[in-house]
């Protein structure tokens, strides 16, 4: 089993607005995941909440430890930028 080690308060207060207010739905989903961690949740219950696989939330709950809120971005990619325009993504 899995778990982060304890957050202060001031983490949770951190997380919180994050789980609700974030333009992005993987932070926002990472968020969750270690508040869940936090509260006794298992690797496979937070998967199968987030519907992916417990790879992942070691994952997610490994980076946290390491970078704690920078760890829930999204890590740089290789490759082009997309280009798709709000125009559209209006068209679909």
């Amino acid at each position: 089993m899995r778990f982060v080690s304890s957050l202060t308060q001031k983490e949770q207060e951190g997380l919180r607005p994050l789980v609700h207010d974030s333009t992005n739905h993987r932070e926002r989903m990472r968020a969750q995941a270690i508040l869940w961690s936090d509260k006794g949740y298992k690797l496979k219950q937070i998967a199968d909440l987030c519907e992916v696989d417990r790879d992942t939330v070691s994952k997610w709950l490994r980076r946290w430890e390491q970078d704690r809120p920078s760890g829930l971005k999204d890590a740089s990619r290789s490759g082009r930028p997309a280009t798709l325009s709000l125009q559209e993504k209006k068209d679909y």
